[in-house]
């Protein structure tokens, strides 16, 4: 609820000017819908307009996630499949995975999934480059090709830049590219996009190549550090922070804000080797949505300490 009120553009019925977060923790995942969205929605509208929220327009799909799904609405079926855990079989077979398996490590997650969003959290961890920047020559590094144009994921809504990261490992001397949009579905678990015809399916055993990794049955070993990301970043209504631990153990997961001052506790507690997620959706310990700026997300795991600056917008 905010103080103030809103005017219907078309019939002029007057509600409250806030708005109402609808949470799916499965997703992790928070919508922002005006009350003056909600008055069209009554009205039989996925377009909304206020004196306020001018254009408070909404995808259809982003509602019936955010209201159904159980946690894998990005999870795209691909044909030759015989498994059915997001792998073709060809592709299971060049990795060594086995085509009738869909989940060799028995974590409850199948192998295709569990292998995009592994390979996207190990790039969040490579040196990302502008043009003139130097550019190592020992390790893995990406150049962020930034363009002119964005694309709304038809899934969650979120907006994507139209570019690419370039992916180069210098001691191999190849190259590969991953599109922004293809990027964001790696991170939620799919090789595949809701636009195959601007970004088609992902080549994994390239970009395995690339990275310079090893990978079994059981998908990509558990890493020797931690690896932690956050998205989307920036965000409004709440970021999904997950990270892949070296072995299980005990971690804390906190947030600070810019001056140091710790803002909430997300977890306190054992967690497995491998990866793990929490959602954070920009309120403090008492429940209190902050306000729009930089906070620092800290994962402590034994002697090992890694932050993420996260971008809270409005």
């Amino acid at each position: 609820i905010e103080r103030g009120l809103e005017t219907c553009a078309l019939c002029g019925d007057v509600m409250d000017m806030g708005y109402m977060e609808i949470v799916n923790p499965l997703e992790g995942f928070a919508l922002e819908l005006p009350y003056v969205a909600l008055h069209y929605l009554a009205h039989g509208s996925f377009g909304a307009s206020g004196d306020v929220h001018v254009n408070a327009d909404m995808l259809p799909s982003v509602i019936d996630m955010v209201l159904t799904s159980a946690g894998h609405a990005h999870w795209l079926p691909v044909e030759g499949d015989a498994d059915g855990d997001g792998l073709t079989d060809a592709e299971e077979t060049a990795l060594g995975f086995d085509p009738g398996n869909p989940d060799r490590d028995l974590d409850g997650t199948p192998d295709g999934p569990d292998l995009a969003m592994t390979l996207h959290d190990h790039i969040e961890t490579l040196p990302g480059l502008n043009y003139g920047d130097p550019e190592p020559t020992d390790q893995v590094f990406y150049y962020n090709v930034l363009m002119y144009g964005t694309y709304d994921c038809l899934i969650c809504g979120e907006q994507l830049n139209m570019g690419y990261m370039w992916i180069f490992n210098p001691i191999k001397g190849i190259d590969t590219r991953i599109d922004y949009y293809d990027h964001h579905f790696m991170g939620h678990g799919s090789f595949s996009t809701d636009r195959p015809d601007d970004y088609p399916r992902v080549d994994i055993a390239k970009l395995v190549d690339v990275l310079d990794l090893t990978v079994t049955g059981g998908g990509v070993p558990a890493p020797d550090h931690l690896i932690f990301s956050n998205t989307p970043n920036p965000f409004t209504g709440s970021t999904r922070i997950s990270f892949s631990m070296p072995s299980t153990g005990e971690i804390s997961v906190e947030v600070f804000d810019v001056a140091g001052r710790k803002v909430c506790d997300l977890y306190a507690g054992e967690a497995p080797a491998g990866r793990s997620e929490f959602l954070w959706d920009g309120r403090d310990a008492s429940g209190r949505e902050l306000a729009s700026g930089v906070y620092f997300c800290k994962v402590r795991f034994g002697s090992m300490s890694i932050s993420k600056k996260m971008l809270k917008i409005r």
